[in-house]
């Protein structure tokens, strides 16, 4: 929401790889959290929410922000790799 990213149509996407074991649903009602008590300055008026965007991917999600005089919408994907990720000792 800084302009750092480009955006067609209002439309841009975020792309998370999450290389840990955890419930990545659970996960995102933190970001929400942090979206509303932490970052209040990157003026969210929705909050990541579901939104099914391929019938075999589970973990996509919308949010929308306000920008200047528009409303931007960010679809986030959120890949599960922590089953790829070898842990060092």
């Amino acid at each position: 929401t800084e302009k750092k990213y480009p955006f067609y149509n209002d439309t841009a996407g975020m792309i998370g790889f999450v290389v840990s074991k955890m419930d990545i649903h659970q996960n995102v009602v933190c970001i929400n959290q942090l979206l509303r008590n932490v970052f209040a300055g990157i003026n969210t008026m929705k909050e990541l929410t579901p939104k099914q965007l391929a019938s075999d991917f589970e973990y996509s999600y919308y949010s929308q922000h306000k920008m200047d005089d528009t409303t931007k919408i960010l679809y986030h994907l959120m890949f599960d790799f922590a089953e790829n990720i070898v842990q060092s000792e």
